[in-house]
């Protein structure tokens, strides 16, 4: 698997990387996941897209271009950035109210 060394190095020069890899037989496909937990890779980083053939792997490859383009034109990632920051907000606003109550400290106000 002489390969994931390579993609190792890619993910370093790209933020957004997706490698569509052909796995047509399930020993084929055993041995990918083996051989990527092996070196340590993680999940995500970059993203694999196992496919059976080139084509199906053409296809994913169209379907992810088009739905990245649907989000940015959107602006969906700024949004999504927004509300996880209200929501994080919201909880420390939450954990202040349970910490003011008398004998909770802040651990088992994380835990509620």
């Amino acid at each position: 698997m002489r390969y994931l060394y390579r993609v190792q190095k890619l993910k370093e020069q790209f933020a957004n990387l997706y490698i569509v890899v052909t796995l047509p037989t399930r020993e084929q496909n055993d041995s990918f996941v083996r051989s990527y937990f092996k070196l340590g890779m993680k999940l995500g980083r970059p993203t694999f897209v196992p496919v059976q053939d080139l084509e199906m792997g053409f296809e994913k490859i169209v379907k992810i271009a088009h739905a990245r383009g649907v989000c940015k034109r959107r602006d969906v990632a700024s949004r999504l950035r927004a509300e996880r920051k209200r929501s994080v907000q919201g909880m420390d606003v939450f954990l202040r109210v349970i910490i003011s109550i008398l004998g909770i400290d802040n651990h088992d106000a994380n835990s509620l």
